[in-house]
């Protein structure tokens, strides 16, 4: 019983070990990637939510479920967002990249390149920071007209078309709930930005994805 128990504990460490040493492979790619005055996305998919959100809601993207803005800050990637993860706190976060994915739980991640012109990076980097110390609550409603109540994809599409780049627009879908989604959120339209809502862009190019 003692040498089974043993071995079952060696088992769960190598396991351990090799799912960390693989974050942090992802990691290290990641960094290398963004690049200084560059705009990135990244989306992550948690495989809680997969059905519930990438495989009801989003176009063609079957398995992200959130999607953050990325870009360099004093050497390091920094991912701005909006989530619903401790509501104790404002939704819209600021945090460095480890930390994001630690809190993701995600066995998938994707980063992708927003071609700006160095004037447009700009724009974009100044709208960001503004957001710097908004208190935004976390949008269980999916409602495009309620202020400061936000959920990821909202938040990231709303700074795209506020700094009106010239070639990147976005519009929300307009997609007919099942009777489930209906009685949950209270109406049979649903208008709203899928997490996969800049992926159809030309001027947003993928750069890597991984499984785990």
């Amino acid at each position: 019983m003692l040498v089974c128990r043993l071995v079952f504990r060696f088992c769960l460490i190598a396991v351990f070990l090799s799912c960390s040493s693989a974050k942090g492979q992802i990691a290290d790619e990641l960094i290398r990637m963004v690049k200084d005055s560059t705009l990135n996305l990244i989306t992550v998919g948690n495989p809680s939510k997969t059905h519930l959100i990438a495989k009801q809601f989003s176009g063609r993207d079957t398995v992200s479920t959130h999607v953050g803005f990325v870009i360099r800050q004093e050497g390091k990637p920094v991912i701005i967002h909006v989530t619903d993860i401790d509501p104790s706190r404002s939704a819209l976060r600021m945090e460095v990249l480890d930390n994001f994915l630690n809190a993701s739980r995600f066995h998938y991640v994707s980063l992708w390149r927003v071609i700006l012109s160095n004037d447009d990076f700009v724009k974009v980097r100044d709208r960001l920071d503004s957001t710097n110390g908004t208190h935004v609550t976390f949008d269980y409603d999916f409602d495009l007209t309620n202020g400061n109540s936000l959920y990821c994809s909202e938040f990231c599409a709303g700074v795209l078309n506020d700094v009106d780049i010239d070639g990147i627009g976005f519009v929300p879908e307009q997609r007919r709930l099942s009777e489930f989604y209906q009685k949950v959120l209270k109406r049979d339209v649903l208008s709203y930005y899928p997490v996969d809502f800049f992926q159809s862009s030309s001027r947003i190019v993928k750069l890597v994805e991984h499984f785990r």
